[in-house]
């Protein structure tokens, strides 16, 4: 079992992605889910991975998580800003990442960085064609 805890960095720290392919469309991957959360759990995460006699105390603190599987059936759990949580509810069918940042509005090149990043997480796949 492989547990991870710290801030994701969408970016990973690399140049902008290039455009998705003209014809691919970003779908929500079955399973994948936002869990809307009134603590933030993953402020305790790694105190809860270390010895204690008693559970941490999580801060109040509305969190979204976005649960999804990697195909390699990898679960990710990650802490979602409001963007990611956005996307994740635009994407209610196969939708091409043009319509996608019309609808969002948002920079085609930022929103092709958060979707490349959601599909690494198992969140979203991209398919050509209808």
């Amino acid at each position: 079992m492989v547990v991870e805890a710290g801030p994701r960095d969408w970016t990973g720290g690399r140049e902008p992605t290039a455009p998705i392919e003209n014809g691919a469309f970003a779908q929500i991957v079955e399973g994948t889910a936002v869990l809307d959360l009134d603590h933030d759990l993953t402020a305790v995460l790694r105190a809860l991975l270390a010895p204690w006699k008693e559970p941490p105390k999580a801060p109040r603190k509305k969190t979204s998580l976005v649960v999804a599987r990697t195909r390699q059936a990898r679960v990710s759990v990650v802490k979602a800003n409001p963007a990611l949580v956005r996307i994740l509810r635009k994407v209610d069918r196969p939708r091409s990442a043009t319509e996608l940042a019309d609808r969002l509005r948002l920079e085609p090149s930022a929103l092709d960085a958060l979707l490349h990043d959601l599909a690494e997480v198992g969140a979203v796949r991209f398919s050509i064609g209808s």
